[in-house]
């Protein structure tokens, strides 16, 4: 039975930006509710090793939707493969005016400026701390600059140290448009500039710690080729360990029908669905698979998610679908992976990423 459909139109009579912290509570506080309604299940064909880490199932949690780490254990409970927190800033901040969240009920899109609203990285770094020390689980730490600071590299090269012993892996949000500038970093100069700091000091890291944190990157959606040509050189000369493909976008040429379709911000949801798999795909291409690839942006169902992984991503993230459909879409995403990887012939997920061009 899926419980959701049920209670989502009570959901969806609040303000969106309320709905989502109504989320966050009742999950904070009921972290095992789901398990009368929710058993996840495991599948020996979904399992991967990358980087030296045991993703159970390909199917992770984006970044946004748990900015401080404040409902980890919950969101594991539905049975992701892996989680993704924040994006958290070194100093907190309140984000942009409310409102700030709109939902396009009608195209099952989102829209959001937040900003970076959280608590900033003492809090966030506080809230894992205590879940790291016999735990397993997957857990990525998104970070990003604070609104004002003017140089940009300082905010990431501390965050890096501060979460490199601690996280699993590390994104580095260069990618969100609801940040002044922001998206800028993906030019060719500042990038070069920038991913050899980053590079410069996890090597650092890695001979302090004695671990190796991969790095990720996210990037956006509304890139051109040139621009995709120059991550996808830079990305590969700097040891970049994974892209996150990819964020919200700016375009409104996407037949929106939706009454907040004009909202300033970046849109996620079932309208990014193609122009983040075409990004996927070039990207694969460019860089002949040597460099692993997150997919994200539209995926709605376990066809979606199949035709990513196909085109180039070891591995998936959702984060809007769940709002319309509820967190029994894992489960379900899951469940039907595995079918088609037997139907067609894969012995392991592994097997199929990057079929399409094969």
């Amino acid at each position: 039975m899926n419980f959701y459909k049920f209670i989502r139109p009570l959901i969806f009579k609040f303000d969106a930006e309320v709905a989502h912290n109504l989320a966050i509570n009742y999950l904070r506080y009921l972290p095992n509710f789901n398990n009368l309604f929710c058993q996840p299940q495991k599948y020996d064909n979904l399992q991967q090793n990358i980087f030296g880490l045991n993703f159970s199932n390909p199917v992770g949690m984006s970044a946004g939707f748990d900015k401080n780490a404040e409902i980890i254990p919950a969101l594991f409970n539905y049975g992701f493969g892996f989680v993704e927190a924040g994006t958290t800033t070194p100093l907190p901040q309140i984000g942009n005016d409310l409102p700030r969240i709109f939902r396009l009920t009608e195209d099952q899109g989102i829209i959001n400026r937040l900003g970076f609203n959280n608590l900033g990285c003492e809090i966030f770094y506080k809230n894992i701390s205590s879940l790291r020390k016999n735990s397993s689980q997957i857990l990525g730490v998104n970070i990003g600059k604070n609104k004002d600071t003017i140089d940009f590299s300082a905010d990431y090269l501390q965050l890096l140290k501060k979460f490199y012993q601690i996280a699993d892996y590390i994104t580095i949000n260069i990618s969100s448009p609801n940040t002044k500038n922001l998206r800028d970093i993906q030019n060719h100069e500042n990038l070069d500039f920038f991913l050899k700091k980053i590079a410069e000091e996890k090597n650092n890291l890695r001979g302090i710690y004695q671990k190796n944190t991969p790095i990720f990157l996210k990037i956006a959606p509304d890139l051109n080729t040139s621009q995709l040509e120059s991550i996808a050189e830079l990305s590969l000369q700097n040891s970049i360990d994974a892209v996150i493909i990819s964020n919200t976008t700016i375009d409104r040429n996407l037949n929106l029908k939706s009454t907040h379709k004009q909202e300033i911000g970046g849109l996620s949801g079932l309208p990014l669905k193609d122009k983040s798999n075409q990004i996927l795909r070039e990207f694969y291409k460019l860089t002949k698979g040597k460099i692993i690839i997150i997919g994200v942006g539209g995926i709605s169902n376990a066809s979606d998610a199949y035709e990513r992984i196909k085109n180039g991503a070891s591995l998936i993230q959702i984060y809007s679908a769940i709002i319309y459909q509820g967190f029994g879409l894992i489960e379900e995403i899951k469940k039907t992976l595995n079918e088609n990887l037997k139907k067609d012939g894969f012995k392991n997920i592994s097997e199929a990423v990057g079929a399409n061009f094969k």
